[in-house]
Order: structure tokens, then sequence, then C-alpha cells
């Protein structure tokens, strides 16, 4: 019986040595084993800013076993690539994603990361990072994904590896003058991306902008709560994913601009790991214990660094503020941190500095899926058969005491309930249809316009 035991436990010896062998680290590769990098070319005059579309392709020989597209406008501006770690709405064979992001880019079809690149004139980079299921996204950058025995294992790092890469091609073979650090955008999943990322590599990072990043984005400490923050909370055990040590003063370096809108109700990806913090074991997490957790990782970001604007939103919910962030963008392509003082609606930021209130309240808006928020004059933009749910608020309180009216009923049904219109869209929605929201004051009115 002894000998059996010994016999698995050489197997198993052999097993885990074959395994590392197999999964040779990507970056570990010498330079005699490189092949070039493999890019093609294959659009140009995209869109109005006239775009030339390259295709990154994968290269485990370089380090990376990932696609990624490179769009550059006919007159570059901005001085740094912008980077998109970009999410699906639905979980995506590799395949169809990198599909749809190629076919996002060249339908024009505008994406709010689109609408970065186009308004800030820069260089964009859309990462092609697989997402297999809800609860295994390599875009997570999961501890437990990190460790992966997969070609897509330590997809942090052939991140890193990709982005070098283009940097070097951007510069020498296109003969585009950029820096040698990105920008980084993200929203929702994307921010948690964007958060982590900066921790693994901070050295490639010059600004990231994270939104609705759900409320607990990565903090480069190892306590807080008097509890030991571990890996994505804080650093605690970061050198077992890295196999280096967090490095605080390369992450000091870099402009970080983290929001989250105080109505979003979609709680956060870190729900597990704060339910292993004594804090919060034995309560049940809500929105109001979120918004004190976001308020307290907040301090943190702006305690450890003066690079870092903690952004409140007090009538968006689950929601991209992709205009504050090409201001943002714009403001910090320089070398010194210029945190915004304007904004698209009401906020409360904090900074190194301390707490501040910027932007206005819209005496009327709607809040459009409970995700963002819209004035009159805009547009709810859909696919016919949509549903949408508009939530009236007067002076940022949702209010009932209103009434409306609609130019096209033919173009779909409008139901009315409290202070929510339920809208349904029809076949013959192609051309639109105004909706007119107005209430017993006569200031207080809007109209918007609805349109696939």
């Amino acid at each position: 019986m002894k000998y059996k035991y010994y016999y698995c436990f050489i197997i198993l010896i052999i097993f885990s040595l074959l395994s590392c062998v197999s999964t040779k680290s990507l970056e570990n590769i010498s330079n005699e084993d490189k092949s070039p990098i493999d890019v093609v070319m294959l659009n140009q005059n995209i869109g109005s800013d006239k775009l030339t579309v390259y295709k990154i392709q994968q290269n485990s020989s370089r380090g990376y076993n990932i696609n990624a597209y490179l769009t550059i406008p006919e007159e570059v501006v901005h001085p740094y690539i912008i980077v998109s770690p970009y999410k699906t709405n639905k979980i995506t064979p590799y395949e169809k994603k990198d599909e749809a992001i190629y076919r996002k880019i060249i339908n024009n079809t505008k994406s709010w990361q689109g609408s970065v690149f186009e308004e800030t004139k820069a260089i964009g980079l859309y990462l092609v990072i697989p997402e297999i299921r809800d609860d295994f996204r390599h875009l997570a950058l999961d501890p437990e994904i990190l460790l992966l025995r997969d070609k897509f294992s330590h997809i942090e790092r052939q991140v890193a590896a990709l982005l070098k890469d283009v940097i070097e091609y951007t510069n020498e073979i296109l003969q585009l003058n950029v820096k040698d650090r990105v920008d980084m955008i993200g929203y929702s999943g994307e921010a948690n991306f964007v958060t982590r990322f900066s921790l693994f590599y901070p050295e490639l990072m010059h600004s990231a902008c994270a939104g609705g990043a759900s409320w607990t984005p990565a903090l480069p400490v190892t306590r807080l709560y008097s509890e030991t923050l571990k890996y994505p909370l804080g650093t605690a055990d970061f050198k077992n994913y890295s196999g280096v040590p967090f490095n605080i003063e390369e992450w000091r370096k870099i402009n970080f601009f983290i929001d989250m809108g105080l109505l979003d109700e979609r709680g956060s990806y870190n729900y597990l790991r704060l339910k292993e913090l004594n804090k919060f074991k034995d309560i049940k997490l809500t929105t109001k214990n979120y918004k004190e957790i976001w308020s307290d990782f907040c301090d943190v970001y702006v305690n450890s660094t003066e690079r870092a604007q903690m952004v409140t939103y007090h009538y968006v919910g689950h929601s991209a503020n992709y205009k504050d962030y090409v201001a943002f963008l714009i403001a910090n392509r320089g070398n010194d941190f210029t945190p915004l003082t304007e904004f698209s609606s009401k906020v409360t930021y904090k900074t190194a500095s301390g707490t501040y209130s910027a932007g206005d309240i819209p005496n009327i808006f709607a809040l459009v899926n409970d995700s963002y928020a819209v004035k009159s004059g805009d547009s709810i933009i859909g696919n016919k058969d949509n549903k949408f749910k508009l939530t009236i608020y007067v002076d940022g309180v949702p209010c009932s005491d209103f009434t409306f009216t609609q130019s096209s009923p033919e173009y779909g049904t409008i139901d009315k309930q409290k202070a929510v219109l339920s809208l349904k869209a029809t076949k013959q929605n192609k051309r639109g249809s105004k909706i007119v929201i107005k209430t017993n004051n006569n200031k207080y009115y809007m109209t918007l316009k609805w349109h696939d």
C-alpha cells in the first residue's frame, strides 16, 4: 500500500513539472525566440475622423495570445495611446468578440470608447480579452483566473507585452510620436480591469479613467478596517500573483479619475471578497453599505496619491460619463496633475487637497433604465421592440406629477406609473417620435427624441 502512495506522489510531481513547462511564462521568451510583431492594415478613411485600422495579431513568441485593434485618426493630437479593455454586454466566444469589435469600428458605430478616441484626437487601442462566462472572465483579472493554466494565463502580462509592442510599432514603424506610457479607459467590468492592471504595471500607465467602478476599485494598501486586504481588494498577497512586490512609487505617477453614480444599484464585483472581511461577514450588503464603502475607498486613494480624483455623481446610475473622461484626459496631457472642476452633472469629488462640489442639478431630467440621465433635447436610441424605463426627476427627486404626449403613437407604446414611463418601440420607429413631458410649473418640462 505504501508503494501505491509513493508512485502517486511521483506521478503528481511529474505532472506538475510538465504543466510548468507547457505553461511557460510568455514574458520569459528570449529575444532570439521572438518573431516580428504581426500587424495587418485592414481599412483606411473610416468615419468622420478618417481612421486607419490595424489588427495586432496574437503572437505567443512575443508574449501574448490575444488580438487587438489599433485605430489611428487622420490628425493625431493626443500624445498617449488610449487603451480600452473592451467588454461585451453578453458573454461572447473569443472569435465572436473579435468580430464584434472590428464590426463596430468599420461600421462607424459610435461606442463611448470610440467617442473618447475621436474627441481627444487620439490613437485608440481595443484589446480583445477573453470572456467565457459571467464568473469566468479573463477581463476581470480575478486571482483564480490569473493562475489558470491555459493560453490566456496571466492575461495582465500578455496585455503588458502587447502594449509595449504597440508603442514601439507606432513610433518606429508608423513614425508617430507617442509616449512610452498609455492612457486607459474603462467602465463597469472594464473599470475593474483598469484599477487592477494599474497595480501590476503602473510603469506602463499615464492616466486611468475607471467609471462605474463597482464601489470597490483595487486599493494600493495592505490593510483597511484594521483587516488584511488580499488582492484584488488590496495588495497584502500581491506578490503571489505578480511575482514581484507592488511598486507604489510608480503607481503614484498615474493620474486617476475614478467614479461612481449614487443611483447605481448593481452592487460590487468584490461582493464575495468583502464578505471575507469580519466587518461585513454577518451583514447583507446593500446600496447604503456600498456608498459608505465607496467613501472609505475614495479616502484610501486620495491619502495614497496626490494624483487621484474620486468622483461621485449624485444623479447618475450605472453609466459611462465619457465626456468628463475626455475633459480629464485632455487636461492631463502634460506632466502635472489637473483635476476637473466642471462636470456634466452634479458631483462631489475628492482629491488629496480636499472634498469639493461641482456641476448643476438639471431642474428636470429622465433616468433611462436606472442607468444614465437624459435632458431636454436628448435622444433615447434603441432597436425595434426595445423596452425602456424612464424615471422622471424634478430638482433631483423622482416626480409623478407630470403629463406626457407622444407625437407619433404608432411608433411605440408608453405607459405611466407614478414617476416611471415604460416605453416599447415598434417596427415603425425608424423616423423617431417626440415625447413631451410637462409639469405644473411651466419651467419644468422636457422634450425627448425616441428612435432606433
